[in-house]
């Protein structure tokens, strides 16, 4: 959009544009978690962006760096709770990491075994 000012006229900037147009931002803020979430399901079209949310919420509450021992056997990392011992595929790196865990979540979700987690139930009935 061109907006001219004075006679002059000057490009109109959008205020997410520093982030490549993959999702709106107010002014400087700081994006959240489910901020996070968003742009990756955005950037690889992601058809169950709701879904999504309510996993990241149901099984971390958002917190990129959440641990649960799950009953002392094995440990559950990061905003999606990636199981050390059931998915050794997934580095503590990429588990800790809001955007390497979403991207890895989407993967699994679009092979259909989103039934993984103990949440899809709760939140898909």
């Amino acid at each position: 959009m061109i907006i001219a000012l004075s006679g002059t006229a000057v490009q109109a900037k959008a205020p997410y544009e520093r982030q490549n147009n993959t999702f709106p931002i107010a002014g400087d803020r700081e994006l959240t978690v489910a901020d996070r979430i968003l742009v990756e399901a955005n950037k690889a079209d992601f058809k169950w962006k709701s879904y999504l949310l309510k996993l990241a919420y149901c099984e971390s509450r958002f917190d990129e760096y959440a641990t649960n021992m799950n009953g002392g056997h094995s440990l559950d990392r990061g905003v999606f709770q990636w199981n050390k011992k059931y998915h050794p595929e997934i580095s503590d790196e990429c588990a800790f990491s809001v955007e390497c865990s979403t991207k890895k979540t989407m993967e699994a979700i679009n092979a259909g075994k989103q039934s993984m987690w103990m949440c899809d139930k709760l939140i898909s009935s």
